[in-house]
């Protein structure tokens, strides 16, 4: 797999350099899930401010474009990066229910204008559980009615490297167990922090 490095950003008003052949991965979870990034450790750059606290730093759709690093495969992959999803500022207006809206809003702008469909969606969790927010399977017929296949729709754990490995193994079963019950087809992926390990995730939704 060989990573090139051309990358390019825009908001969600925009929709240049997009074209029909796309795949289009949606990124959500929760404030500290690692939505943004995932993204720039993917393309190995500084595209998305990164939040620290629990006030995120995404607060409006915008999506990263690059070329599929996989050899001999002639594609574009673009991430779509979301609000909080659950939201857990309480004096947010983002309801859950309002960023799948606005995400939906956006998809079908792209279908419209450029008859994109979506690949996949990685719902990302914070492994050390550290922060307040939801369990991901009581979001899951959310997520699901985004993309529309069950089996597209991957819970990805991530910072691996701020928790006890055991204690990390216990929460990642227990989350699997819960994410795939009566769901065929729908394992949950860790991510290493690594280039490599986000785009062996990113395939899984691709192949």
């Amino acid at each position: 797999m060989g990573f090139i490095t051309t990358w390019f950003r825009r908001e969600a008003t925009s929709l240049d350099g997009l074209h029909e052949d796309d795949q289009i991965i949606i990124l959500m979870g929760p404030t500290g899930g690692g939505k943004s990034t995932f993204i720039n450790t993917a393309a190995a750059t500084t595209l998305l401010k990164v939040g620290h606290n629990l006030q995120s730093c995404t607060t409006d759709i915008a999506y990263v474009a690059h070329n599929d690093p996989v050899e001999n495969v002639k594609r574009q992959v673009v991430f779509v990066d979301t609000p909080p999803f659950p939201d857990p500022d309480p004096l947010s207006p983002k309801t859950a229910k309002h960023v799948e809206v606005m995400i939906q809003e956006w998809l079908k702008k792209a279908y419209a204008k450029r008859k994109i469909k979506v690949a996949g969606i990685l719902y990302l969790y914070n492994i050390t559980g550290n922060r307040d927010t939801q369990p991901p399977r009581r979001n899951r017929l959310l997520i699901e009615n985004l993309c529309g296949d069950a089996s597209r729709a991957l819970l990805v754990t991530t910072m691996w490297e701020s928790v006890n490995p055991e204690i990390g193994r216990l929460r990642h079963e227990e989350l699997e167990a819960k994410w795939t019950r009566g769901v065929e087809g729908t394992p949950v992926a860790c991510h290493n922090g690594t280039q490599e390990s986000a785009w062996k995730i990113v395939e899984q939704l691709l192949a």
